[in-house]
């Protein structure tokens, strides 16, 4: 499952919420990579923060984004 070579049933993915004492939706919206859902859990982390903080974070999201991209670049 970690390395996305197989995929749990929902059986599964149940049994997983009881033993970690989440609820299924938690173990399941947090896996996906889709933009509004990362946008969405970004912005939960931040919820709360000082302006300042939420700023700060924002930035040092952003410029890891654009190093990212600019070495993928490069390669």
């Amino acid at each position: 499952m970690e390395n996305g070579v197989i995929a749990p049933t929902l059986a599964r993915l149940r049994q997983f919420s009881k033993v970690y004492g989440c609820s299924l939706e938690a173990i399941v919206g947090q896996a996906s990579d889709q933009l509004p859902d990362v946008a969405r859990r970004l912005a939960e982390e931040l919820d709360g923060l000082p302006d300042a903080d939420r700023t700060f974070v924002a930035e040092q999201a952003i410029s890891a984004a654009r190093h990212i991209k600019a070495s993928r670049q490069r390669k």
